[in-house]
């Protein structure tokens, strides 16, 4: 998953800096698209400039009323001409915009991809915003010639008075009708222009189109590797919550384990812990799971267990080993009770001693028995004796017999 997601991010580097190169390309066309608009607002401006100076010398120098109309409707003619190339100047200018608002639109999308897209979006605005003070100083330019216009109609009023001066000045009109036509001829060379631009226009747009493509593609694989981080990045996370929870559930395994060690530990005298006893160990243990008997016998061990460390340690020992030879006579028999009992004995930090009685032998002094009685017939628990300084052994507890 790691590779995979290394080899994502290296094909989504690689096609950052190919988009980066793309939008380079990009950055120099719409230069190119407004030194061109700059050029032709330029010339614009140059023809308008040179239309207005045509409107005022045939204002002037108008021949007679005949030939002044000839000559009027030639201009309105030219002006018509000249309007018909400021609209289709306009149109491509509207086709300038709308490409420069779809360049606009792509620099939106890839804003989020840095901040260098949001610097050139930002330049791409200030080109919009001057594109459009730019149009209004169109209008007010159009304002101007409807005004000039009006002012057209005013003196045609007056050529009949002035065509006296219409014959002195008509070679000079006629110098400026031919420079009317030459100006003519170079919008008629603009709009060749103006064609030319609109064809590289429709070819640049293409190229646009294909990087919009390149670019969806982009996003889509972009979409795919951050899909594929987060699927990552929610398996690492079940992986640590996992390995959280196996470690706690070792470290409580442990602590159980060692808590049954030490309660195995606990519940076993040292001179019963070794492996010549674990048969009887399991046996007792299994029996257990079965039998109360069998269970207070395990209990009976683990309270003499208890005992050694008590404080009190010399009655508690007195009376668990009490209670632990009456348990073990009901579990077990008396061959097998007799041998735990000399294991007590052999034990090396004993401090008590055991006796045990047997079945049909002669009752004894040591033993707890029934007026009458001669021979013992079922022995209930054994003797109990505990050594004092001087080598004085003092009994404890009987041997209960009957």
């Amino acid at each position: 998953m790691n590779q995979t997601h290394q080899s994502a991010c290296e094909s989504l580097k690689t096609q950052y800096e190919c988009l980066s190169i793309a939008i380079s390309s990009q950055k120099a066309f719409l230069e190119t698209i407004e030194r061109v608009r700059r050029n032709t607002e330029e010339e614009s401006i140059r023809d308008q400039v040179k239309k207005d100076e045509l409107r005022r010398q045939q204002d002037d120098f108008v021949k007679k009323e005949t030939e002044i109309n000839k000559r009027y409707s030639e201009s309105v003619l030219n002006l018509q001409l000249a309007r018909g190339e400021k609209e289709e100047a306009a149109e491509h200018k509207s086709k300038a915009e709308s490409i420069e608002a779809k360049n606009n639109e792509t620099a939106g999308q890839l804003r989020a991809e840095g901040e260098c897209i949001e610097v050139k979006r930002k330049d791409n605005e200030i080109r919009c915003n001057q594109l459009n003070d730019r149009e209004r100083i169109v209008g007010e330019r159009e304002t101007a010639v409807q005004t000039a216009q009006n002012e057209f109609d005013k003196k045609k009023a007056d050529i009949e008075t002035r065509e006296a001066e219409i014959s002195r000045k008509h070679s000079q009109s006629e110098t400026y009708l031919k420079e009317a036509k030459e100006q003519k001829e170079v919008a008629a060379q603009l709009n060749s222009d103006a064609d030319r631009i609109a064809t590289k226009n429709k070819t640049d747009e293409d190229r646009i189109n294909t990087l919009l493509k390149r670019e969806q593609e982009i996003i889509a694989k972009e979409t795919n590797a951050k899909n594929d981080v987060e699927q990552a990045k929610l398996e690492r996370i079940e992986a640590n919550e996992a390995k959280k929870t196996a470690k706690a559930d070792r470290e409580m395994i442990d602590s159980l384990t060692e808590t049954a060690k030490q309660a195995y530990k606990d519940c076993w005298p040292d001179c019963l812990a070794t492996e010549k006893w674990f048969p009887l160990r399991q046996r007792l243990l299994d029996d257990a799971t079965r039998s109360g008997d069998a269970a207070l016998v395990v209990a009976a061990f683990y309270r003499f267990c208890a005992a050694k460390k008590s404080v009190n340690s010399s009655v508690e020992i007195c009376n668990a080993l009490q209670d632990l030879g009456k348990r073990l006579y009901l579990w077990t028999n008396h061959n097998e009770v007799a041998d735990i009992g000399a294991a007590f004995n052999a034990a090396s930090d004993r401090v008590f001693s055991i006796r045990c009685a047997s079945p049909d032998k002669p009752v004894e002094e040591w033993m707890n028995y029934q007026p009458g009685l001669v021979t013992v017939k079922k022995v209930c628990s054994w003797a109990v004796s505990r050594a004092e300084p001087g080598g004085i052994i003092r009994a404890v507890s009987k041997a209960d017999v009957t």
